[in-house]
Parts: C-alpha cells; sequence; structure tokens
C-alpha cells in the first residue's frame, strides 16, 4: 500500500526476522484463515472451506526462509501476464485479479521469490494480497515472537 502525503510517498513492506522465527507456522495459518469466507479455523473446517496460504516458510542449508510476495517495482509477473489479471494498485502493492486470470501461470515462471502458488482446479494463482480490506497483516498479527515487522519507507 503506498500513501502520498505531500510530494513523498510512503510504502508498505514486511520485513522478516529469521532469527526470532520458531517456524511454528501461526503466520500461515493466519494468513490462510484470514483469506476465507468466515476468517475461523472451525466455521471454515465446518463449511468445508479449503484455506490456501499466501506465504510460507522454508527451510533451506539450515535457515528458515519466508516466502511472500515482495510487491517487486516493476513487477514481473505483472509484465508477463497476458490477460491483465496482475497488475499493480493505486500504491506500490502488487495485485491478482482471479476473474481475469486465464492460468497460464506465466507470473510463477517469472517470479523470483517463488512467492506465487498455483491453484490447479481453480485455474488461478493466489499470493500475498498484503491482507487487502483489513487494518492489519494476519502473519504479523499472529507471530508470537514478533518476527514478522511492518516497515512504512518514505520515498
Amino acid at each position: 500500500m503506498t500513501k502520498q502525503s505531500g510530494s513523498r510517498q510512503s510504502r508498505r513492506v514486511v520485513l522478516y526476522h529469521e532469527e526470532r522465527c520458531l517456524n511454528c507456522g501461526s503466520c500461515e495459518l493466519a494468513c490462510s484463515i484470514s483469506h476465507t469466507v468466515s476468517q475461523n479455523l472451525v466455521q471454515a473446517v465446518l463449511a468445508g472451506e479449503t484455506a490456501v496460504r499466501r506465504r510460507w516458510l522454508r527451510l533451506a542449508d539450515q535457515s528458515k526462509v519466508a516466502i511472500n510476495c515482495q510487491h517487486c517495482e516493476p513487477a514481473a509477473c505483472v509484465d508477463a501476464c497476458i490477460a491483465g489479471a496482475m497488475h499493480k494498485g493505486s500504491g506500490a502493492e502488487t495485485i491478482h485479479d482471479p476473474d481475469k486470470c486465464v492460468g497460464c501461470w506465466m507470473c510463477i515462471m517469472v517470479c523470483p521469490f517463488g512467492a506465487l502458488k498455483r491453484i490447479s482446479d481453480q485455474k488461478i494463482v493466489v499470493k500475498c494480497d498484503y491482507c487487502a480490506g483489513q487494518e492489519q497483516l494476519a502473519c504479523f498479527q499472529n507471530c508470537p515472537t514478533k518476527a514478522i515487522e511492518i516497515m512504512i519507507i518514505e520515498e
């Protein structure tokens, strides 16, 4: 999300502190549940909703790596999207419109971070959307060790 104040712009960046991370998966679960209709784990399960993670943790050479959309500028996924489903919002965030997505997976192939996930039965991709429509990011709110930090950068 980008906000303008005078001639300066600010944008939100998600920072990950590996040394604080327990690899507990709280951020992944919170992210998944925040994107269900009920936004409640038990209700989502009982309703048969499929909760899809939009961020995840991986182990690489004894280190934990957080994988989520970096909302790049310029964004290779936006440039590669043949349907216009992947685009930049009014700010710096990269947005995916599932109604326009044709399931070509070009965005997945060009993402340097591996941050897009294929939902093949629906022919769409999902990615971090900075919890659009919510005041705070679910991963940030639910990390017990505060390994996830939100930083505002003035440009």
